[in-house]
């Protein structure tokens, strides 16, 4: 656009102030702006009568343009870049997220381990005039009009056309548009991966980063080299040359071969071929010395704004806080130091700070400028092999070291290392109503399958607790009830690439059970819930099934009334199969699934037809009573006898009205069962469901042994409670977990089905096959072909005798480890600004430990401090050795305050700011950069030494 003054159409006012611009076109010049405008197709003229209206009048957005820095036209007139403001039209539209999540930010490369000798060389390529290029749909031009109108006859129109108004309307991709920049990042990908570059070599924000970044020995063989699309600027880059002929240059020119096949437009001046340096966007990769942080300019730009500030003899809220913002982007590249900004936010809550006040900020500005030659990440730091772990109580701390791997840490690199053991990824959204502990999102582990994304609908604070430890990526949200078709558009806005939706549904049978006395089935509190699954599910097919498939498996249990079975299938449409585990395995848990796929006899699963109903039998492997039982104790149960359908486990003072199974019991049986308080029904004291020790009383089933058979990992429900609930009452603990156990549906047999709904993407898998694949850890997958029968241990899929090195499975979490954190309000500790993403949360069981030292504490202190206090003291530790210098290192902590607080390097609490500072200055000062991971309280291996 060239035009001798710059130009300002107001946007009309809802609510908002009108767009503003330093520079405006003259007034009778805007009819020449727009249509050149038009020449170009960036507008087209639309009937005023036409433009999108409500009760407060129409819709009209403004317009204005910016000068491009030193850039004329032949007449030496500037150039104008064209800036829409969509204000009004913004307030009414919900937001298309596109590809907006996978959108790559520089901080994506800090896991990166350059070896010595090593350099990242890099290429760039630019779009020109990219928002302008992409055009929109015609059914959107009433939405998108400017507040300038004008008869036809001045347009040229004739007839009736003549004498009516018009205004421009914008028939390209907006740049003012909420939703653009999710869209133009969905075209700017689809336009790379359609046009061959290389999928796995992207790296992206909801990506896994590749293994070769932390220089895992088994990558060695990966090409080492990457590519990213920040909407219309591509990069790639190589580390030390293209191995498999994949390098830099050739993603470049692949890239720009994409583009100009497709149309697009590139800027020649802003192409960088095979460099060693490299800015964008105030960012600067080095890659010839493995530093990556602030550009220069940008860091002398900061500089020099903040010696303006603190030489002002007068006070600006504004330049402070624009200084300050621009010092948190050059720190997020070493967040370490960004504990020097400790006090001045405080500063700037006020709008006039006394002279101490401002003193403050201006000390710890000065300090930044010191500072500024460390505010950069060194690449070639290697990673540590040794972890550290530490712990306190309110009498005192411990700390201790790895001394080595496992079985399970070895079990879990071997896995990691061989590429073939990767799980399938596949584009399937897992909706989970009623989630309750998560099986059907480990149906999909146990298939080996990685969905794009998981949903979890659950009340259950319990249950959440679990699901959010095993798949911390999951979308967690409480209530069905509030679940409306909004929410579901939601979740096709968050998921736009999903190829089908998988929806399961166990919803209660509180009043569908024949445990329960004077059942009301479908009408009964809880059981009723069904037709808001029915309504949600209705939903689901509205929204998703124009671009996805959707299918469900609805289920419930298998001893409900006829009426109230038939009563389901007719509503949905479908005859139930009904499957139980105890065809295969020692326990009966029988249910009624209502799918929408067709599940076809296969090795090991026969169907049988009976009443309104068929009956899937299934035959697999035997299950040694060792894989699951706890060490010590025997059962005499036989091939023949199950174990009754487990059951919530209530503590109760008095028998519940009409216990099931009463009358089948004898005295014996029954006086078992009121010594436990009634937690099950009586039938489930039987003798042959009891267990046996040599020196113990016989008890039932605990729940580490309930879901092992249920096909959960070991130790699945373990995470249930906060470590301060558990430890109050271990038995409470134990029924909890008991009674989430009870709540759930058999993993076995719903892999079946999940199964069959997935068979698009991996051959079904055979009821034996699955049985072989139940000893999976919690939360851990692996591909399809890898046996891994069940045990107590954690097992991972890798074969524990190939040798592997201690310091892979630190790599390997270098790569998961999340690199931001939230500051924390130390009086009620609340979490400020969490992230959605939970950090990477690690087994203890993975390595083998020594304790370093204790400490008694001689003072009282609120437990956080003390927490602190003990990693403080860890690292103090660390730092003796000239081996820890220039190293990432590895610290484990059960304190979800402290890793928050020291992630992001820095918290508004008084208490813990000079800890939290004193940490970041030993990793300065070492060139060393600390990882968090976070551990279970139960497990850690320090909580017992901290208890003095």
């Amino acid at each position: 656009m060239e035009h001798p003054e710059e130009s300002l159409l107001d946007a009309r006012d809802r609510g908002h102030a009108p767009c503003s611009a330093k520079v405006h076109i003259a007034k009778g010049s805007e009819l020449e702006v727009f249509n050149l405008l038009a020449s170009r197709g960036i507008i087209s003229w639309f009937p005023d009568e036409k433009v999108f209206s409500d009760d407060r009048g129409q819709y009209l957005s403004g317009m204005f343009g910016v000068i491009k820095p030193g850039k004329f036209t032949e007449s030496n007139l500037p150039v104008l870049r064209v800036i829409m403001n969509l204000i009004p039209v913004n307030g009414i539209f919900s937001v298309l997220r596109g590809d907006i999540q996978s959108l790559p930010s520089a901080t994506g490369w800090l896991p990166l381990c350059l070896s010595e000798g090593e350099e990242i060389t890099m290429s760039q390529g630019d779009m020109s005039a990219a928002f302008y290029l992409f055009s929109i749909p015609e059914s959107w031009s009433p939405y998108f009009c400017f507040n300038f109108k004008v008869k036809g006859d001045l347009l040229g129109f004739s007839g009736s056309d003549r004498d009516k108004f018009f205004r421009p309307s914008c028939v390209v991709l907006p740049m003012g548009w909420s939703s653009s920049v999710g869209i133009m990042q969905a075209i700017s990908r689809e336009i790379l991966l359609s046009k061959g570059l290389p999928p796995l070599l992207e790296l992206k924000k909801d990506g896994a980063v590749p293994p070769w970044f932390a220089q895992v020995t088994s990558a060695s063989t990966e090409a080492r080299s990457w590519w990213q699309i920040y909407l219309d600027n591509f990069m790639s880059a190589d580390v030390g040359g293209p191995p498999h002929g994949f390098g830099d240059v050739e993603l470049q020119e692949r890239a720009m071969k994409a583009w100009s096949m497709t149309g697009v437009l590139t800027a020649e001046d802003k192409q960088v071929l095979g460099s060693d340096s490299i800015t964008e966007l105030g960012v600067r990769v080095d890659g010839k010395n493995g530093l990556l942080g602030g550009s220069p300019d940008r860091f002398m730009r900061t500089a020099l704004a903040t010696i303006h500030h603190l030489l002002n003899p007068v006070w600006s809220k504004k330049e402070a806080q624009i200084i300050l913002g621009r010092w948190v982007f050059l720190l997020q590249f070493r967040r370490a130091a960004m504990g020097a900004l400790s006090r001045s936010w405080e500063v700037l809550e006020k709008a006039w700070p006394n002279p101490r006040e401002k003193d403050i900020l201006h000390g710890e500005l000065m300090m930044l400028l010191c500072l500024s030659p460390l505010i950069q990440m060194d690449l070639t730091a290697t990673y540590d092999s040794e972890v550290t772990c530490s712990d306190a109580s309110e009498t005192g701390g411990a700390a201790a070291v790895s001394k080595g791997l496992t079985w399970s840490g070895r079990s879990l690199v071997s896995m990691k290392n061989d590429l073939r053991l990767l799980p399938i990824k596949c584009p399937i959204l897992v909706v989970s109503l009623f989630n309750g502990i998560g099986g059907s999102f480990r149906a999909y582990d146990i298939l080996g399958l990685v969905p794009e994304g998981r949903i979890s609908v659950e009340i259950c604070k319990h249950a959440n607790r679990v699901t959010r430890t095993a798949w911390p990526g999951t979308m967690e949200l409480l209530d069905i009830e509030k679940i409306d078709h909004a929410e579901v558009q939601r979740w096709a806005s968050l998921w736009p690439h999903v190829e089908e939706l998988h929806l399961f549904a166990g919803f209660p049978c509180v009043h569908l059970s024949s445990a329960r006395a004077f059942r009301k089935n479908l009408e009964g509190e809880g059981s009723k819930l069904f037709w808001k699954l029915l309504e949600v599910l209705q939903w689901v097919q509205q929204v998703f099934s124009p671009f996805c498939k959707v299918k469900f498996c609805i289920e419930n249990v298998a001893s409900m009334d006829e009426s109230a079975r038939d009563e389901i299938s007719s509503q949905l449409g479908i005859c139930p199969v009904k499957l139980d585990p105890s065809d295969s395995l020692p326990y009966n848990r029988p249910r009624f699934a209502w799918v929408s796929e067709p599940i076809f006899e296969m090795e090991g699963l026969q169907l049988w037809s009976e009443k309104n109903y068929f009956r899937a039998y299934t035959t697999s492997r035997e299950i040694d009573t060792k894989q699951w039982i706890r060490p010590g104790w025997t059962w005499e149960g036989g091939p023949n006898v199950k174990f009754p359908t487990f059951m919530k486990c209530i503590k109760r003072s008095a028998p519940p009205p009409k216990p099931a199974g009463l009358t089948r019991t004898d005295e014996a049986t029954q006086s078992r069962w009121r010594s436990d308080e009634y937690r099950y029904p009586p039938y489930q004291y039987k003798s042959a469901f009891l267990l046996h020790h040599a020196s113990l009383p016989p008890r039932v089933l605990d729940s580490s042994e309930r879901e092992l058979l249920m096909g959960f990992g070991p130790g699945h429900t373990l995470s249930c409670m906060s470590a301060s609930e558990a430890k109050k009452s271990k038995r409470f603990l134990e029924d909890v977990r008991c009674s989430l156990v009870g709540d759930s549906f058999s993993v076995f047999s719903f892999a079946i089905v999940a199964s069959s709904m997935a068979q698009a993407y991996a051959p079904r898998m055979t009821p034996d096959k699955i049985a072989g694949r139940l000893g999976l850890a919690s939360g851990a997958t692996v591909h399809p072909s890898v046996e891994v029968p069940l045990t107590r241990w954690l097992c991972y899929g890798g074969d524990v005798d190939k040798p592997v090195q201690d310091v892979e499975i630190v790599q390997h979490l270098g790569l998961t480890v999340n690199h931001t954190g939230s500051d924390v309000r130390i009086i009620s500790g609340a979490l400020l600004n969490q992230k959605s993403q939970a950090h990477a949360s690690v087994k203890a069981m993975w390595w083998q430990w020594k304790q370093l030292f204790t400490v008694k504490w001689s003072q009282t202190s609120h437990i956080n401090y003390l927490e602190m206090k003990m990693v403080l003291n860890t690292l103090l530790w660390k730092s003796r050795s000239i081996t820890s210098i220039r190293k990432r290192w590895l610290h484990l902590e059960d304190s979800m305050v402290c890793l928050y607080i020291l992630t992001k390097g820095r918290t508004s609490s008084h208490l813990l700011q000079p800890l939290a500072n004193r940490i970041g200055a030993i990793q300065l000062a070492m060139g060393s950069f600390l990882l968090h991971a976070h551990v279970g309280s139960a497990e850690n291996p320090t909580d017992k030494g901290s208890r003095l």
